[in-house]
């Protein structure tokens, strides 16, 4: 399975392949052919959201650490 993670905030996403899982009981397996990625993707990769006036919220406040 191909992923493309955030390894490190502000950098560009890390390509990581990965065993791909198994489905168990009620569990199904979808294949995607195509993602999108919204805003705040955006700013999770960047590490943090802008809250206007200057102000930022870092994900490192939130307890997230990369």
């Amino acid at each position: 399975m191909l992923s493309y993670d955030v390894v490190e905030w502000g950098n560009p996403l890390g390509k990581r392949e990965r065993d791909t899982p198994v489905p168990t009981g009620t569990e199904v397996l979808v294949k995607l052919k195509y993602c999108g990625v919204c805003h705040s993707d955006v700013h999770i990769r960047d590490g943090y959201f802008e809250l206007g006036g200057g102000r930022r919220l870092h994900m490192s406040e939130r307890g997230v650490i990369r």
